[in-house]
């Protein structure tokens, strides 16, 4: 009897979102006997380490990517040197790894330096096109991008391939080979007949300092209105649970489980349009409020998308109407085009596993 398959799973840190949609895979892996190591850093490595403490974690470089402004240009060009650096050193951490683990075989959600020459390696992305201000700059982030996804052997995509889908023209992949869409799937699980506790969730994450200007500009709003609120600030380095107010509710991190049953207990959920978030929405069929990260192009770009669609309503950060927000909502509608299953993720995991 062979052994079993040993995968090394890594993860970006870019708030919770790559870690939260890697739950789902990391799970289908464990139900096909496949032995994994995780590697991440920062809130990612703390929720893959809550979510799975049965399996071993290793650290890897730090990214640190932080918006300070609301210009992604101005926020991202002087940390691209530090961003090389960090998927210069992963690329050794992993090809040290792989020989320490006797590793078979590499899943890498969004980290362009885990990949191995001779390896089975997969790239998890749903931005294949990206989106950015200008047509040069987006020229050469897409040469960047490309240059970097060509790396790996597949590209994996959480999405259905249709012009129907979730993440619109980001998924295009002319140029790219071995692209295969793994479906809407969610982390999350549906439950009938739940009691509403709250009247509106609010799920923080994403990068600093942005989501404390997010976190700061909700309580005050809430504190002005009626009814009950419950803020998950996405803080995995600290622990609280606390009513701040009469009708504020503050936790600093919830797991799956929680989080699922605080949502399903929400009439209404604000948020980031972060891709991860938007797989959870889609699948729960909850409606919405959406406060893209401000001067991040991708979260910008779904959210107006969706918006356009009546799918959810969007504002923006720094001139938040919660009150207006919410009876906007009435006139959405949600996902039920977009039927998630785990069989395609299944599917591709058996036939990337049956490849070596």
């Amino acid at each position: 009897m062979n052994p079993p398959k040993r995968i090394l799973y890594t993860v970006l840190n870019w708030g919770l979102g790559h870690a939260a949609r890697s739950i789902p895979i990391i799970n289908a892996l464990l139900e096909q006997n496949i032995e994994i190591i995780l590697a991440s850093d920062g809130v990612a490595f703390h929720l893959l380490e809550k979510e799975f403490p049965q399996l071993p974690i290793v650290t890897l470089p730090a990214y640190n990517i932080r918006y300070p402004s609301d210009n992604m240009v101005w926020s991202i060009a002087p940390q691209l040197p530090k961003i090389l650096k960090a998927i210069l050193q992963e690329n050794r951490y992993t090809v040290d790894l792989v020989r320490k683990h006797k590793i078979n075989g590499i899943i890498s959600d969004s980290r362009f330096g885990c990949y191995h020459a001779t390896l089975p390696t997969v790239f998890i992305s749903h931005q294949l096109s990206l989106k950015m201000p200008n047509k040069l700059l987006s020229k050469l982030a897409n040469n960047a991008n490309r240059f970097w996804l060509k790396k790996f052997k597949e590209i994996w995509v959480p999405d259905i391939n249709s012009t129907q889908n979730l993440s619109g023209d980001l998924s295009l992949y002319q140029g790219l080979k071995k692209v295969y869409f793994l479906g809407i799937h969610s982390r999350m699980s549906r439950t009938k007949n739940v009691d509403i506790q709250y009247d509106a969730i609010a799920v923080l994450s994403g990068p600093e300092p942005q989501r404390t200007f997010l976190q700061k500009e909700l309580i005050q709003k809430f504190q002005k209105l009626e009814g009950k609120y419950l803020v998950v600030c996405g803080r995995t380095d600290e622990q609280y649970d606390k009513n701040i107010s009469k009708n504020i509710r503050l936790v600093s991190f919830m797991t799956t489980k929680e989080l699922n049953q605080a949502i399903l207990n929400s009439r209404f959920v604000i948020t980031r349009s972060g891709y991860t978030t938007l797989l959870d929405l889609a699948h729960l069929q909850k409606r919405a409020i959406l406060i893209p990260t401000p001067g991040q192009t991708e979260q910008i770009y779904l959210a107006e998308r969706l918006a356009n669609q009546k799918s959810f309503v969007i504002q923006t950060q720094g001139n938040i109407n919660i009150t207006q927000g919410l009876k906007a909502l009435e006139n959405t509608s949600t996902f039920s085009n977009l039927s998630s299953s785990n069989l395609e993720l299944e599917y591709r995991i058996q036939k990337w596993l049956e490849s070596f």
